[in-house]
């Protein structure tokens, strides 16, 4: 479990990130996308059994999970389906991990 020090030291930076991609022409469900592509990416490193590189990537991909919301609400370019997009991505990049991750254990 996170503490309220690791939360705040991460959205602090997670806002300030999206305040530097507000002046860019990005759109949250863009990044919301883009992660999902880049956990694609970490997971295919996991079935081919590049596991440090896999974490490296995975745990970048996780801090930018955090910054489509970030960049949602203060520029006000949510959309109504935002939330669904962010879930249905979200299930589909964990689906991807274990699924690669049985593809590599089964690979052995």
């Amino acid at each position: 479990m996170f503490t309220t020090r690791v939360q705040q030291w991460v959205r602090r930076h997670a806002q300030h990130l999206a305040g530097w991609l507000g002046g860019l022409p990005v759109t949250p469900n863009q990044l919301t996308v883009a992660g999902m592509l880049v956990v694609f990416v970490g997971a295919g490193l996991v079935a081919t059994g590049h596991l440090l590189p896999a974490g490296i990537v995975l745990s970048v991909v996780a801090f930018f999970d955090l910054v489509d919301g970030a960049l949602a609400r203060p520029t006000r370019r949510s959309h109504p389906y935002g939330h669904f997009l962010v879930s249905t991505t979200t299930r589909c990049a964990h689906d991807a991990i274990s699924t690669c991750l049985a593809a590599s254990t089964l690979r052995k």
